[in-house]
């Protein structure tokens, strides 16, 4: 499986801080693989959330279903639609995009 999380940082590490983060994740090609909008609530704990299992690996590799582009890159779109600050400050907020990388046998 390929694995996509959205991580939240905050530049003061001092401070404690807990945000709703309402996002969406898609993978482009000719093919799409959408998962629908969620709102986890990140904090200075838990910073990373996202589907675990975003894509079965052989799906992705499917040559039929087009996401790997011809240079080996795939292009997934990660879409936040809102921010709700419950705790900390706004300002200081930092969103990036991790991805692991996670085979699973396939019996």
């Amino acid at each position: 499986f390929l694995a996509v999380f959205l991580k939240c940082e905050s530049e003061d590490k001092s401070q404690e801080w807990t945000y709703k983060i309402e996002r969406s994740f898609r993978l482009n090609g000719v093919q799409t693989h959408e998962v629908p909008n969620t709102m986890p609530t990140y904090d200075n704990k838990d910073n990373s959330w996202g589907p675990g299992k975003f894509i079965a690996w052989k799906d992705l590799i499917d040559p039929e279903k087009g996401y790997i582009k011809e240079d080996g890159s795939i292009q997934i779109e990660v879409t936040v639609h809102s921010i709700q600050v419950l705790s900390g400050r706004h300002d200081q907020l930092s969103l990036g995009v991790t991805e692991d990388l996670i085979r699973q046998m396939v019996k």
